[in-house]
């Protein structure tokens, strides 16, 4: 599946998530990376459907569990102590709600990179930065399409070695380690071959020599320049409201938010509604679209 931002330009793509990551890390306020994440977790079903979200969820549970438990054991900031540790460190409740929210931050992020990753392949990228930076764009480019291969090729092996008692899950824990270092071994001796073939292919082909010509399948659109202008409003929105300190928050030695009132309410409105515009673009066309067909 495709998912939502597919029909809009590379350009397009790339301006909304850069500025829906921003605003997490720079603000780091609870309430937008609760927004942020909700949303993050929005798309991800949007592309890979309830398995995928699933697996999403499972790994975000286990990092916000991880993070909560660990950051109050590293970090003795605070001053509402639950209980002592036993080396006579507090254990604090400032310290375990930052750990909440760190792990909030942590699971957002790595949903938006994966939709990224689904948003922007390889092509896209040659497109975005062939010309400013060729030889980073195809580094980045080659560096996507090999951790497919690179997968597929593992699963081969493993179906492989799996045929004749010799995967990873078979014999004891010895032959284990031992299957699976042969596996490593194999797929790393793949990979170096098939970098070697790569870099004589595209000496053969002349790579470099020349002035590279291009081909552009994107054309910037009415809907581009939309979400763009409301993206930008809506960010410059937000950062207004989180320097004028509508957005404070501190979480040491107390957590403390600003007093919910007007401004607060509306710049989280305004992100909520920045991360879901493509929804609303998106449900206003297929809207038009459809009253097109009952026309026909």
């Amino acid at each position: 599946m495709n998912g939502i931002l597919h029909k809009f330009h590379p350009i397009t793509q790339l301006s909304f998530i850069i500025c829906i990551v921003s605003v997490v890390l720079i603000v780091n306020d609870p309430v937008i990376l609760s927004i942020s994440l909700i949303c993050s977790l929005l798309y991800i079903f949007a592309y890979g459907g309830a398995k995928t979200l699933k697996n999403y969820l499972i790994m975000s549970s286990c990092v916000t569990l991880s993070v909560i438990m660990i950051n109050p054991l590293i970090s003795h900031r605070g001053m509402t102590v639950l209980f002592y540790l036993p080396d006579g460190n507090p254990y604090t409740a400032e310290a375990l709600i930052y750990g909440f929210f760190a792990s909030i931050l942590i699971s957002s992020t790595i949903d938006w990179f994966f939709i990224v990753n689904r948003t922007l392949n390889s092509e896209k990228i040659i497109y975005l930065f062939g010309k400013m930076l060729p030889k980073l764009a195809l580094l980045i480019s080659m560096t996507l399409g090999f951790f497919s291969k690179m997968k597929l090729q593992f699963q081969s092996m493993r179906s492989a070695r799996k045929a004749v008692g010799c995967d990873i899950s078979d014999g004891g824990l010895s032959d284990r380690f031992r299957n699976g270092a042969a596996l490593i071994s194999a797929l790393i001796g793949w990979s170096l071959e098939n970098s070697i073939d790569t870099a004589d292919s595209m000496n053969s082909r002349g790579y470099g020599t020349h002035k590279r010509s291009s081909y552009s399948p994107y054309h910037f659109r009415p809907d581009d320049a939309l979400l763009l202008s409301l993206v930008f409003m809506f960010f410059s929105f937000v950062m207004i409201m989180n320097y004028s300190g509508s957005l404070d928050h501190s979480y040491y030695p107390y957590f403390e938010m600003t007093r919910i009132g007007f401004l607060s309410v509306s710049t989280y409105s305004v992100y909520f509604t920045m991360c879901v515009v493509p929804y609303i673009i998106d449900l206003l066309e297929a809207r038009k679209w459809k009253y097109i067909r009952s026309k026909i």
